[in-house]
Formats: C-alpha cells, sequence, structure tokens
C-alpha cells in the first residue's frame, strides 16, 4: 500500500501504512510515527503526525485531512508553522473509517490482502450528518472540513437503534452505513464497510434548534463526550420523530423512537425520547388542529416547543395519528395510533376536551392549554346505535325532559390520589 513521502534535514523517507518510518527505497527503520493526540487537559485534541527516531529526537508534522470519492483518506502534511513541506504530496491511504469506543474518528491502515495492519490515523473534529445527502461532514480541528460519502449500495444510509449493554442499561445508537473502495497495486479493489456506530442518548440542546445525539460519557475527562449534529429536519410524528431532507419532507430517513403525552396539571406536552427514555416538556406553539376520518381515528397536527431551562427553545413540527373508543361510563379513551402504523404498542395520550351533545349529535373537541383545538371529534360513528348514543348521553350529562337543547359540559381527566384511576370531572351543563 501507499507509503507517505517527506523529506526530513535532506533526507528522503518513507512513512509506511505499519508505523514505521524508513529511508525511501530501504528498509532501514529510522523510528515510529503516530497521529494519536495527547491533549492538556480540556485542551483541543491536534490533527498532527509525529515522528519518533531512533537517536531520541522528534518532529510533528501538521496533518490536513480529506476524503476522495471512494472514502479514502487522503493526507497532506505541512511543517508544524503550516509552511509547505519539501518532497512531499498529497497522499491516498488504503483503509477502513471506523468509530472506536472513544468516538474519535479513526482510519485503520490495511495491506495489499485487506488485513489491518493494527495502526490508525486518527482525526479529530465535530460530526454533523448533512442536509439531502445524509454525508457524514466533519469539521476539523485546526480548520478545515472533510466529508465521508453516504455510499449507494445500502437501502438505509442512516438508522436509529437500541443498544443494550444489559437488561437495564438501555442506551440509543446511531449507524452509519457506507464503506471505502480501496485500489491494490495490481489494479484489483478491496472493499471494507465503515463502522460508524455512535451510542449514547437524543437531546433538544443543540445550537441549531434541533435534535441532536450526544455519545455516552467514557473514557478520557478530557473529552467525555460528543455531539452528534444533523443538518435536515425533525418532526413529531406519533411513535416519536422522524429525520427528513430539508427539500423532501415525504421522505423520511430514520425514526427516533418517543411519545407524546399530554400533561393536563401543567398544560404541557411530556415528551419522552429514545430508548434512554428520556423526558421534556413542550408548550403547543399556536393553534393545533384535527382531521376526523369515517371512523375513530384523526389526525392531531400544529407545532410544539421545547421547555429549556435556559430559554433555548427547540420548535418541531407535529403530525400524530391517533384514535379514539367511546365507553359507556362517559370515559373516552385518546391513544397515539402507533400498531397500524410503526409496528409499536399504542399508548395513552391523556387528552382532555369538551363534550357537546345537539340536536342528537355528540361531538368532542380536544382542549390544550385551555384552548380548543380546530375541529371536533363526532361520536355517533363510534357508539353504533341511537340507543348506546342515549345511554351516554345520560350518564354524561344526566337525565334531561329537553330535546334539542345544546348542552356543553367541560371535562378533564384527573389522577385520583387516594384510587389512581382517571376520573371525569364536570363543569356545569349549559342549556340554550
Amino acid at each position: 500500500m501507499q507509503n507517505v513521502v517527506i523529506t526530513v534535514n535532506n533526507n528522503r523517507q518513507w512513512l509506511r501504512p505499519n508505523g514505521q518510518i524508513t529511508k525511501a527505497d530501504s528498509q532501514e527503520i529510522l523510528g515510529n510515527w503516530s497521529s494519536k493526540s495527547e491533549s492538556a487537559a480540556a485542551a483541543e485534541e491536534t490533527n498532527a503526525w509525529v515522528l519518533k527516531y531512533n537517536d531520541n529526537t522528534t518532529t510533528t508534522l501538521k496533518a490536513g485531512y480529506s476524503f476522495n470519492d471512494n472514502n479514502q483518506l487522503v493526507v497532506t502534511l505541512a511543517n508544524e508553522d503550516g509552511s509547505p513541506l519539501d518532497g512531499h504530496d498529497a497522499t491516498t491511504l488504503a483503509g477502513q473509517i471506523i468509530v472506536d469506543d472513544m468516538f474519535d474518528l479513526t482510519y485503520a491502515l490495511i495491506d495489499d490482502e485487506g488485513d489491518n495492519l493494527g495502526h490508525n490515523v486518527y482525526v479529530y473534529g465535530t460530526l454533523k450528518f448533512l442536509d439531502n445527502t445524509n454525508d457524514l461532514e466533519v469539521t476539523l480541528n485546526g480548520g478545515g472540513t472533510l466529508t465521508i460519502k453516504a455510499q449507494p449500495l445500502f437501502d438505509s444510509t442512516l438508522e436509529a437503534e437500541l443498544h443494550q449493554d444489559s437488561a437495564f442499561d438501555r442506551s440509543d445508537a446511531i449507524v452509519f452505513n457506507t464503506y471505502t473502495v480501496n485500489q491494490t497495486n495490481d489494479g484489483g479493489h478491496i472493499t471494507k464497510n465503515a463502522i460508524i456506530k455512535f451510542v449514547g442518548s437524543w437531546d433538544f440542546d443543540d445550537p441549531d434548534e434541533s435534535l441532536s445525539f450526544v455519545t455516552k460519557v467514557t473514557g478520557s475527562v478530557n473529552k467525555p463526550q460528543i455531539r452528534v449534529a444533523f443538518g435536515g429536519k425533525f418532526k413529531g410524528v406519533s411513535a416519536g420523530f422522524v429525520y427528513v431532507n430539508s427539500d423532501n419532507q415525504q421522505f423520511a430517513v430514520f425514526k427516533v423512537r418517543g411519545e407524546h403525552k399530554w400533561d393536563s396539571s401543567r398544560a404541557q406536552w411530556q415528551v419522552a425520547l429514545g430508548y434512554s427514555n428520556n423526558k421534556y416538556q413542550a408548550l403547543v406553539d399556536g393553534e393545533l388542529q384535527i382531521r376526523p376520518s369515517e371512523d375513530t381515528t384523526f389526525t392531531l397536527s400544529g407545532a410544539f416547543s421545547i421547555v429549556k431551562d435556559h430559554g433555548h427553545s427547540p420548535k418541531f413540527n407535529l403530525e400524530m395519528k391517533a384514535k379514539y373508543e367511546v365507553q359507556n361510563s362517559g370515559h373516552i379513551e385518546f391513544f397515539a395510533n402507533v400498531s397500524n402504523t410503526d409496528a409499536g404498542l399504542d399508548y395513552r395520550l391523556g387528552l382532555e376536551g369538551v363534550y357537546r351533545f345537539s340536536h342528537g349529535k355528540l361531538t368532542f373537541s380536544l382542549l390544550f392549554d385551555n384552548k380548543e383545538s380546530n375541529g371536533t371529534l363526532s361520536l355517533n360513528a363510534a357508539l353504533g346505535s341511537s340507543s348506546s348514543l342515549q345511554v351516554l348521553v345520560t350518564n354524561i350529562f344526566g337525565d334531561t325532559p329537553h330535546i334539542g337543547v345544546t348542552l356543553s359540559v367541560q371535562l378533564r381527566w384527573k389522577i385520583n390520589p387516594n384510587t389512581g384511576r382517571r376520573e371525569l370531572v364536570k363543569s356545569e351543563v349549559e342549556s340554550v
């Protein structure tokens, strides 16, 4: 595989993929090189190659990186002050992209057979998945960017999944599927699938007011975690959040597991996020719309803002599929319609609202922050018969001889602290 050629003190040298430094066109070993940064506490890791010679002298070279169209790492070395290095050209390295348990971007160098040589190039920077392409961009420490391309052979480039170390330790994970194509000296090709998996949890505390992924706190105290950002958009759905391209928001790249429940005591949404089940509060942002169907399902759409203690409030659109069940006792239960769309388990939404009965028609309007949503649900079809409708009306409003009156009563779901059961709380009945 390709050697990196440099000239130091007028001596032409090879930096070999196995980590050795030799004279050019020679097997004589002069020392070893490494790109592992050894930064001081709270300092930024440096993209550099350190050459340690057998005579105990050390030379540090500044390293610039890029990836070519085959996702091969290309290195350009310079003097420590950034000036050009004599006798050196940009060099393409054969290898495999890996993210190790410290979440450094690692490029494992390989030989002509495709086997790892046990020597790596470490690349330091911040990570972001680009909008519309899903490529992984690295903003390098010290300046510059490089891009790892999402390759076309994979059906799903990005995946959000469960990472479970034990029965009690459930974390979230992001998997980025791509690969590197390496040319061999005899004209062949060696393809190496990348190993890129970030383990941690999802969080709303991103400067771009979106979801980001925070890696687990592991290893060095100098670098306890990395935040992976996303250039596209997230929007709330019944089973969490979907990540979509900005230019094509109908195309879901992947989904982050979650739940949205209404907390009537705070008049806020409670958002549970990821397999880590981190919980956040959210406020209704504007009006929520109801689009009913002919059965007991409906779509709830609008927007909400995540509540953050320091004032940072990411905003998200919401497009939730929901359903309801009417019970003769007068209760109406609302569920996220997950099992029919996301192969998950439906969960209670905890919604409250207003019953209205007029001219033999019973409707229900959802309440959010003491405001009624735009749209009502007609419960007639859900009851199945006029007799069951009469039973339900009697249970809710009580016996009344008036026919054709308009009745309105507001209910809120309330947890009885003595029994732990939901109760239907009625306000005054109005007649017109």
